[in-house]
């Protein structure tokens, strides 16, 4: 059994999980954190899995060194099994499971860590959680190569080896400070919102794409008095009283009812989007945790 793989020289663990770690952070440089000799050590370990292999695990010729297309896939299939060995091997000398949940920044701080971490920690008392600021495509990737064990991604981003447990309908409202004495009901439309100063997202991105192009079509301009990088800065502007916004509904947490008022507005429904959370479904194979703790975040 396994005569391909036990004994063999230039074959270890540890050179498998340098392969991982390079894989994850993109190159060994990366990997060694700044110090030569970890550099040299991971250079060596990754030249002796070449050389028992017989294929090239690294591409040379990009600066910095790349990792192949075998490469990866070595790192993929060595991810699952190491990760369940790990949890094997802790659970023997009483050490707690490690769960990594990827999701959006403004998830982990609104839902995740408030509402969905106690009920893990509840199911799971034993379990380390990480939470990686992430978006969907990012975590759509991430669950396929093993670098985190459950995301918490669009339904429609789903891949055809990843499972999901849950359907969490992600709508926006207007939230508006009451200093800005707005006599608003809703669903409230463009054209009075276009009388609000507003907080919005920088870039070009769907979100605000939409925004302005539902104004357009109401004939108005919105009218932007701040732009951020998140959508927390977004919310700390509002919960500040200093602009207005349209942030996705589980951000009313963050305000004060009594202080910021919240409204529906009409024709948003191009934004909303259907989130779950998911996990591979392979991997989970060999770690039957991570479709037990999914399906337990599920239900928060």
């Amino acid at each position: 059994m396994f005569k391909n793989l036990v004994g063999k020289k230039n074959l270890s663990m540890d050179r498998l999980a340098t392969l991982c770690l390079v894989d994850e952070v993109g190159s060994i440089g990366k990997a060694a954190r700044g110090d030569a000799n970890r550099q040299s050590q991971f250079s060596r370990q990754i030249a002796e899995l070449e050389s028992f292999l017989g294929i090239d695990l690294l591409d040379r010729s990009a600066k910095p060194y790349r990792i192949t297309e075998k490469g990866a896939e070595l790192a993929r299939i060595c991810r699952n099994y190491l990760s369940a060995l790990d949890d094997f091997v802790g659970t023997c000398s009483g050490q707690p499971s490690k769960l990594i949940i990827g999701a959006g920044e403004s998830l982990i701080h609104w839902l995740l860590i408030p509402a969905v971490l106690p009920v893990l920690k509840k199911a799971f008392p034993e379990a380390r959680i990480s939470f990686r600021n992430m978006r969907t495509e990012a975590a759509i990737e991430s669950l396929q190569s093993g670098e985190i064990d459950i995301g918490f991604v669009r339904k429609d981003a789903l891949t055809p080896v990843l499972s999901a447990a849950g359907k969490f309908v992600l709508d926006y409202r207007l939230y508006v400070p009451k200093k800005f004495r707005a006599r608003l009901k809703s669903p409230v439309k463009f054209e009075e919102i276009a009388k609000l100063p507003l907080a919005v997202l920088e870039g070009r991105g769907q979100y605000r794409t939409t925004l302005e192009n539902l104004a357009a079509e109401g004939g108005v301009e919105l009218k932007f008095v701040t732009e951020c990088s998140s959508s927390t800065q977004v919310a700390l502007l509002v919960s500040r009283k200093e602009c207005c916004a349209i942030l996705p509904a589980y951000a009313e947490s963050q305000f004060d009812r009594v202080g910021v008022q919240s409204y529906e507005v009409k024709g948003l429904r191009s934004l909303e989007r259907t989130l779950c959370f998911a996990w591979n479904s392979k991997r989970a194979g060999v770690r039957p945790i991570l479709a037990k703790a999914a399906k337990v975040c599920a239900t928060a």
